[in-house]
């Protein structure tokens, strides 16, 4: 087995940031601006990996854009591409995160459906540069505003008089009410405003597709540019101040922090966990090759489940290490199980 991936302490990670995604600017208010640093800062391979519904959704997007692409024309050739795509994911995955033994990404009744809304999608041969970023139309375009948000749009379409906009969701459309999320629906007039500041044409329609094949046109919100820059640009002026205070605040812990694959780098989390979500301590005795004690915060805490994994714990002996999802019942001992995720802070 590898060894357990290493990483740095959390100021290490900070970093001042001078760019946003779409969805980091909509989520400002909510969301945590602690992960906005760290999602950008932290490598792939050291953040905790996706859950399986987002590598799917991303799998489905990319499904899609190579439909639109020309280069999937028959069922056959899109289950073969499906199957090849969960075949590296998984791969990926168990490479970087050798203790993690669940990983499911088999989901036939999502790759058919996925298939019915590629039926839809006439492929557009390609040849040489047509596709090319200059080209305002096609699957994946890249769009921005000023030089501080930056994001891409799952398809564009041309029509007589401007374009259409097309976003691909593989989860839920609507909420508790049966109304589009608004969410979804600020996404999209951000993304028209931001398509035609980057090529000029008009977005006449915004539409979604979901994973059922059913097709949403949405109503745009007034978006201003001008607020939009001056509201972007005071949140990247808010988070780099604060990356320089002491001490660094901010985190805004909520009941979202249980889904950020950069969670066990933060001290708010580790804080308000409980020992089901996560352990953080220095490794300072090893009984036997079965059991792991380690001292942490609140006293030392017992380990089983190490006979599981092909793994020489002494190299760690005075190590801080990080575990996540680990089993516990009742006043069991703590467990490592098939969900497990082990890091070693250096």
């Amino acid at each position: 087995m590898d060894n357990i991936p290493h990483i740095k302490k959390l100021a290490e990670y900070i970093k001042p940031i001078s760019i946003l995604s779409p969805s980091s600017f909509l989520n400002s208010k909510k969301g945590c601006m602690l992960y906005t640093i760290l999602s950008k800062s932290v490598p792939y391979s050291l953040k905790t990996p996706p859950t399986s519904n987002a590598i799917l959704g991303t799998i489905s997007h990319k499904m899609l854009e190579l439909r639109r692409l020309g280069f999937i024309n028959s069922r056959e050739e899109f289950k073969l591409k499906w199957k090849e795509l969960i075949q590296e994911k998984e791969s990926e995955i168990k490479a970087q995160f050798p203790t993690l033994k669940n990983l499911i990404l088999a989901d036939f009744k999502l790759c058919n459906e996925i298939w019915n809304i590629a039926q839809s999608i006439t492929p557009e041969v390609i040849s040489g540069s047509q596709y090319g970023q200059s080209n305002p139309f096609g699957p994946e375009k890249k769009v921005k505003l000023g030089n501080i948000l930056i994001g891409h749009i799952d398809s564009v379409s041309s029509l007589s008089d401007g374009a259409e906009i097309i976003d691909y969701k593989t989860g839920k459309v609507h909420d508790e009410f049966g109304n589009i999320k608004e969410e979804y629906i600020t996404q999209l007039s951000l993304y028209a405003l931001m398509f035609e500041e980057t090529f000029g044409i008009k977005v006449q329609r915004l539409a979604i597709i979901d994973r059922n094949s059913n097709y949403y046109t949405i109503n745009r919100l007034p978006v201003n540019k001008d607020d939009v820059l001056s509201n972007a640009q005071s949140l990247i002026n808010n988070i780099n101040f604060k990356t320089t205070s002491e001490p660094i605040d901010l985190c805004s812990a909520n009941e979202n922090c249980k889904f950020c694959n950069c969670r066990h780098l933060c001290p708010s989390f580790q804080d308000g966990a409980d020992s089901s979500q996560i352990i953080k301590g220095k490794l300072v005795a090893i009984p036997n090759m079965n059991v792991a004690i380690v001292e942490t915060n609140s006293g030392r805490k017992f380990i089983n489940g190490f006979d599981t994994l092909d793994i020489d714990l002494h190299q760690y002996l005075n190590k801080t290490i990080i575990f996540l999802n680990l089993f516990v019942r009742n006043n069991l001992p703590l467990t490592i199980c098939s969900n497990s995720l082990i890091f070693i802070e250096d």
